[in-house]
């Protein structure tokens, strides 16, 4: 089975509103998405890595520039067949949760992971 390495990439603030304020989103909206996404793909035994360490971002659209700071959630090992659902999972619920746009996925080919357990 093909697999690989899915950063999701999501703010720590909302868009600003129509008055130009942000709001903080708070860690239960990352805890979700993370507990979500590791129901979601449970029967292949994977679970998520929310990364501490914020990321400055900017991009743009339509003419408007955009600053985010970010977090990333990782999923290693997701199964290439499974991308599909992650993508539709990220447009039906994380848009939504996370007040934005857009929101980036990145897919990256797994080169290898193992899981060490302890013994019994």
């Amino acid at each position: 089975m093909e697999v690989e390495t899915a950063l999701i990439l999501l703010p720590i603030e909302y868009n600003p509103d129509e008055k130009g304020k942000r709001g903080q989103v708070p860690m239960k909206a990352f805890t979700d998405t993370a507990v979500e996404i590791s129901k979601l793909f449970q029967k292949y035994g994977l679970g998520c890595t929310i990364d501490p360490f914020p990321k400055f971002g900017i991009w743009a659209h339509l003419g408007v520039v955009y600053e985010d700071v970010n977090t990333i959630i990782e999923i290693n090992s997701l199964p290439k067949a499974e991308k599909k659902h992650l993508i539709k999972y990220c447009k039906d619920k994380l848009l939504n949760r996370f007040k934005q746009k857009a929101i980036l996925i990145k897919f990256i080919p797994e080169v290898q992971a193992t899981l060490v357990t302890v013994r019994k």
